[in-house]
């Protein structure tokens, strides 16, 4: 069904057709939204939200055909990770182990 808050006829996405074609969990895509790094949802109802097609199209190409190697993560920072975090080391360490 295609349907358009603004009248342009650019498709509205959800959350379960975004998921997989971004490769990011909600918490993830909702800090990169913040920080202007994806594009913004949009409010469809009182509990319903999506994203414009075009948008996350656009932000795909962007990833996909980016300046680095062409990986669509190339360009994708982690969110505040912790940067001596032990956890992580120790899991590393076990892997290097093996």
């Amino acid at each position: 069904m295609e349907f358009s808050i603004d009248g342009s006829g650019d498709r509205i996405v959800r959350w379960a057709e975004v998921r997989p074609l971004v490769g990011l969990s909600r918490t993830a895509v909702w800090k990169y939204e913040k920080r202007g790094l994806f594009p913004p949802l949009r409010r469809l109802g009182p509990n319903s939200f999506g994203w414009f097609w075009s948008e996350i199209e656009a932000w795909l190409r962007m990833h996909r055909d980016g300046p680095s190697s062409g990986d669509p993560n190339d360009s994708i920072q982690p969110i505040d990770a912790p940067s001596n975090d032990k956890r992580n080391l120790l899991t590393f360490e076990r892997q290097v182990d093996k």
